[in-house]
């Protein structure tokens, strides 16, 4: 039964990327309004199973509401998130999501305490769109090319630098949604 499930996640994951290469050349999506606290937690949730053993510490700040779609804002935690967890150190994993509001935009960071992303695959990020870094172990190398074309979409930017005390910090932006009176 074990191989069967092996199978069965293997093929999830296959799904998953092919999802992500046809959302790379997709257009512009149209403005929503999603909550990311609520985005990160569904996140956490369909990853429970492998989770089970981590108990990784999630910390959330006050996240306001950003006018993007779930589903976006859904894939970009679940590439981040799902790196933060699988590129783990051998301490007990801990992400960390704080904003702040910048202008029209809101600036999101998201520490973890893992082993870092080597300095090569901080291009994936700021590269033009076309080959991408060799993929890493147990990834597909698409994650971080697909969370820069979803923040940019939206126009916004990201980076990622080591997080103070080991890690990876993700700082990227993201529009707010307006206010009800704004």
């Amino acid at each position: 039964m074990a191989r069967r499930d092996l199978s069965d996640e293997r093929a999830r994951r296959l799904q998953l990327v092919v999802r992500d290469l046809v959302q790379l050349g997709r257009e512009p999506p149209a403005r929503h309004v999603a909550d990311p606290a609520s985005v990160v937690r569904e996140v956490v949730a369909d990853l429970e199973p492998e989770l089970a053993g981590l108990r990784p510490r999630l910390h959330l700040g006050e996240l306001p509401p950003l006018a993007v779609t779930r589903s976006d804002l859904t894939r970009l935690f679940a590439n981040l998130i799902g790196n933060a967890l699988q590129h783990r150190s051998a301490v007990k994993p801990r992400i960390e999501i704080a904003a702040r509001a910048a202008g029209a935009m809101v600036e999101l960071t998201l520490d973890d305490n893992g082993r870092g992303i080597p300095p090569e695959l901080h291009a994936a990020l700021s590269a033009p769109a076309g080959p991408r870094p060799a993929a890493t172990a147990g990834g597909n190398g698409l994650g971080l090319a697909i969370c820069r074309d979803i923040v940019e979409a939206y126009g916004g930017w990201i980076r990622v630098e080591p997080a103070e005390g080991g890690g990876s910090r993700f700082r990227f932006t993201l529009p707010a949604a307006k206010s009800a009176d704004g």
